[in-house]
């Protein structure tokens, strides 16, 4: 009952938002991206709670139990970031994907118009992470990893997170269309994995939350304060880091 009144109540505030935000494009966005993560949680939570209903009976693999509140609140928990596998998995996620950009000469005039036209709130970041996480490393992971075993439900899992952002390269140019599938794609996929494992490792989704939701805060943070620069007539830097 407090699952389906969760879901319900962010739903009905990210349809709201949706409506009174008439010609925002930044509100609208935020509100769908509520919406969107409210369904993916949705779907972890309904086959995490049909396994307790059922006693868990049948099932080898313990999967992740967290709540709406827990995954809302792991990533401004202390017990939860200074555990090495968050802030440390943060730290070398930042430092590869900068690395990554860097060396793969990413064609940088072609992500400021289509990332300008797309530019998200930094604090969508929370529900883009707690939804993600919910639906990939709650469901699907657990869900592979009861039909196959730990280390194959990890790496499919990661397979099929890195190809469900394969759309996001659509609107770019050829050029950077390229060096996002051949550079982008693959980190997102072993990111995926580290997400996995850590999820594994803790029994828990908040880790990966955390983790999750704060790597993408940084970059939509630092994508706006681009756009925003760039906007203006004034750029101060130049960004490409497109993960």
């Amino acid at each position: 009952m407090k699952t389906a009144s969760g879901i319900m109540g962010s739903a009905s505030t990210g349809i709201g938002v949706a409506s009174f935000s008439g010609h925002n494009g930044v509100l609208m966005r935020s509100a769908l991206v509520t919406v969107s993560s409210t369904w993916s949680y949705g779907i972890y939570a309904a086959y995490r709670d049909v396994r307790a209903y059922n006693g868990s009976s049948g099932y080898s693999y313990k999967m992740p139990t967290d709540s709406f509140a827990d995954l809302a609140s792991a990533s401004f928990k202390l017990s939860v970031l200074k555990k090495p596998e968050v802030w440390g998995g943060l730290f070398c996620e930042l430092a590869l994907a900068t690395a990554i950009t860097y060396f793969a000469n990413f064609p940088k005039h072609s992500y400021v118009a289509s990332s300008y036209r797309r530019t998200r709130f930094p604090f969508d970041a929370f529900p883009v992470g707690l939804g993600e996480e919910a639906l990939f490393r709650g469901y699907l992971q657990s869900q592979l990893i009861e039909i196959f075993n730990p280390a194959v439900g990890i790496t499919l899992t990661s397979l099929i997170f890195g190809a469900a952002h394969i759309p996001n390269a659509f609107a770019y140019s050829s050029e950077a269309r390229r060096s996002y599938y051949s550079f982008s794609i693959p980190f997102i996929t072993a990111a995926g994995a580290y997400y996995g494992w850590v999820t594994y490792k803790n029994g828990s989704l908040m880790e990966s939350v955390a983790l999750h939701s704060w790597y993408d805060f940084t970059l939509f943070a630092i994508s706006a304060l681009a756009n925003q620069s760039a906007a203006t007539g004034r750029p101060g830097f130049s960004f490409a880091l497109s993960f």
